[in-house]
Formats: C-alpha cells, sequence, structure tokens
C-alpha cells in the first residue's frame, strides 16, 4: 500500500485499483477507444476490442461477464445512451482522419448521422452530459504536436466547430496529449490525459510510453488546470509500460477503466511478440478525487 501525503500529490493508490477485467493469453481485450464503463438496469456494461471482434461486456458483480456480439460497431468510443447505442470514430487514413458519428436505435444497425470532413487525429471520446453530447478529440494531426480539441452537439447530429483547449507547453518536456476521457462532476469537470512521450530517435522504438494525467476545468472547455504536479495520476504496474484512461462515474465513484499493455508505444511495436493489450479497472470515491484540486 502507498502512502499518501498531505497536501493530496501523488498517484493513486493501490487500494483503488480494483485488478485485471479483461485478459486473453493470445488476443487483445480492451475498451473500444475510449467506452467506460456503464451502469445501466442493474448491470456493469463495457464496449470491447475482443481479437478480431467488438462486443458488448455486461455483468452484476464485475466478475461474471456476459458477451454479445457488435459486428457491425465502429471502431471508437461506443455508449448506451437512453437505450441506444451511439458511436464516435474515425474514417480514412491513420492519423489523417475524418470524425464520424452513428447511432443504432435497435443497438445493432449503427447508421452514421454526422461525417465531419476536416482531417484531425486519430483519437476521439465523447461523454452526455445533461442534454450536451460533449466530445473530446485530437485536434492536429502528425507532424504536428498533438493537441486536444472539443466540439458539442445537442442531438449528436449538429455539431460545433471544433476549438482546441489544451496544448502541450514548455513545462511537458515533450509530452504531446492523445486523448482526454472526461467527467463532470458537482466540483467541475476531471479530464484523464492520455499523455504520449515520444522517442527522439523514433527508429528505435524501445522507450515510447504512455501515461495519464488529470486536469480540471470549472466548465469543461476553457482554462483547464493541470493537477498532481502534472505527474501521473496511475501508477502502471511493473509489467505495463503503456496506459490509456476511459473514465465514468458510477454512483459516487469514479470508474477508471484502461487500455493496458507492456508494450512500448511505438509504431514498429518491436516488442509485440507475446504481448497483448488488456484492461485494468481503478476505482476511487468522488471524495476522493477531489483532493487533488487542494
Amino acid at each position: 500500500i502507498h502512502s499518501l501525503p498531505t497536501p493530496y500529490k501523488n498517484s493513486l493508490m493501490k487500494k483503488y485499483y480494483h485488478g485485471i477485467l479483461f485478459q486473453e493469453k493470445s488476443k487483445d481485450v480492451y475498451p473500444i477507444p475510449y467506452s467506460p464503463v456503464q451502469f445501466i438496469d442493474g448491470e456493469y456494461k463495457i464496449f470491447l476490442v475482443y481479437g478480431c471482434n467488438k462486443i458488448e461486456a455486461t455483468s452484476r458483480d464485475l466478475k461474471t461477464w456476459k458477451y454479445t456480439p457488435l459486428s457491425f460497431a465502429p471502431y471508437g468510443t461506443v455508449l448506451e445512451i437512453e437505450n441506444k447505442y451511439y458511436a464516435a470514430y474515425c474514417v480514412n487514413s491513420f492519423d489523417h482522419c475524418n470524425y464520424a458519428f452513428s447511432i443504432a436505435e435497435d443497438k445493432k444497425t449503427f447508421k452514421e448521422v454526422f461525417f465531419k470532413p476536416e482531417h484531425h487525429g486519430l483519437d476521439i471520446s465523447f461523454f452526455y452530459d445533461k442534454g450536451i453530447f460533449r466530445c473530446y478529440a485530437r485536434m492536429k494531426i502528425t507532424p504536428c504536436i498533438r493537441t486536444i480539441g472539443y466540439m458539442e452537439s445537442k442531438d449528436f447530429v449538429n455539431w460545433s466547430l471544433m476549438e482546441e483547449i489544451l496544448v502541450p507547453d514548455n513545462e511537458d518536456g515533450g509530452n504531446v496529449f492523445y486523448s482526454m476521457s472526461v467527467i463532470n462532476t458537482e466540483k467541475g469537470y476531471f479530464g484523464f490525459l492520455n499523455t504520449f512521450l515520444p522517442d527522439p530517435d523514433f527508429t528505435s522504438g524501445n522507450t515510447e510510453t504512455m501515461d495519464v494525467q488529470l486536469v480540471w476545468s470549472a466548465d469543461g472547455i476553457t482554462d483547464w488546470k493541470r493537477l498532481n504536479d502534472r505527474k501521473p495520476i496511475i501508477e502502471r504496474e511493473s509489467y505495463t509500460k503503456n496506459i490509456h484512461a476511459c473514465a465514468s462515474v458510477i454512483g459516487n465513484e469514479v470508474f477508471i477503466a484502461t487500455i493496458s499493455t507492456g508494450m512500448y508505444h511505438n509504431f514498429f511495436a518491436v516488442d509485440r511478440e507475446n504481448k497483448f493489450y488488456f484492461t485494468e479497472l481503478y476505482r476511487i470515491p468522488l471524495t476522493e478525487l477531489y483532493k487533488y484540486l487542494l
């Protein structure tokens, strides 16, 4: 158990580590980026990449899971909202993406309702916030520094223009922002910022890692504060080199499902052999999360 000094400046204590939710020895199993855990009609639900397939996983106890195929689900954030499935995702070429949005009113067949023709980066997430769909996405394409952009919609069809809301600065020391999973609380909006430290010698592909930082904004759009002295909010396990966060609020807790792997984050995946993506879960009471604001 890691002690937590005062003021509250540290990574999540081990007592908030729920454990590994999904792991297979021969295939990847992780949240369809960046689909968090939901709690609907007495069941936990999460949408997963399962090897070469996409599935809906449900459970009443976070131990025993039922898997239902989602053959036509897009590769992007998928959520159930008001008895429909919503998806935000990228189409076209790698890292030069057009964003698209689809709805499956029957929870089976996704139909595209909006296509954004401008090129952006690969990663996109959204959540439903009291009548507003809030979308956070990688604003720029490489070789530009990756930044976070924001747009919103009341109907998932008509979207505001994307605006850049979070940009790395000199203090980040080369970090760039892949994506951000956001939650709304009574004390404002917390963003779980998936932060990439690139390898200066990209061809070696041996040192690139991903960590999760915590940021905060009163309105979820402007004036984002970097919390925890910009240190990782999640302490990676010794066997994990690369982690992304998918966060949600369930009851009085924050559930943080991760996309984790023992591989370094590199284009060539030189250490891919016998390593696969898996899903971990952290659960932290909102009252403890608020202490990061002190």
